[in-house]
């Protein structure tokens, strides 16, 4: 196992564990970066959303560093099933350049994750700021995401219908 990926094992989930050491390690050293964005798709699920943790923190100063892993991080969305990992790449996937055709597929993903992750707020909240920011410049794409996150607006729990109010306000 890479060195970096064995500073982010052990203890339980709701551990950050060694992420702020591993991140301040990688910088915006490519290689490093790669390494722990591997860790997505580790099997140990303590690894897979703190690897998710440390991408998406790292991304918010170095959006470049993903670039290399568009497409292998779009072909895998649809089989992620850890809440913890969706709701740090809902975080993330705003900050990759996109085609239409990508940006419509990752709110389709989105979409369906905020649909069905009604036991996590965090994926729902972050799932419609994602949306929110994804479909910000294409009348289109935005029509969809204004209908869910009103929807959103209606049901659901408090945190939720007042995040997604304020989302709508910020959209218009």
């Amino acid at each position: 196992m890479p060195e970096l990926l064995e500073k982010l094992q052990g203890g339980d989930l709701k551990s950050l564990g060694k992420v702020p050491e591993v991140i301040e390690e990688i910088g915006e050293n490519q290689d490093k970066f790669d390494e722990v964005f591997d860790g997505i798709f580790t099997p140990d699920p303590v690894i897979r959303k703190r690897a998710a943790t440390a991408v998406e923190k790292i991304s918010q100063k170095h959006p470049d560093l993903l670039r290399p892993h568009k497409k292998l991080l779009l072909k895998h969305l649809p089989k992620i099933k850890q809440h913890e990992v969706k709701w740090n790449l809902a975080q993330t996937l705003p900050r990759l350049k996109m085609s239409r055709n990508e940006r419509s597929y990752t709110i389709d993903i989105l979409l369906y994750w905020l649909r069905t992750e009604m036991k996590s707020k965090n994926v729902m909240l972050h799932c419609m700021e994602a949306l929110a920011q994804l479909a910000q410049n294409d009348l289109f794409l935005q029509k969809e995401v204004v209908l869910e996150i009103e929807f959103q607006s209606h049901s659901g729990n408090t945190a939720v219908k007042a995040s997604a109010q304020k989302i709508l306000k910020d959209m218009k």
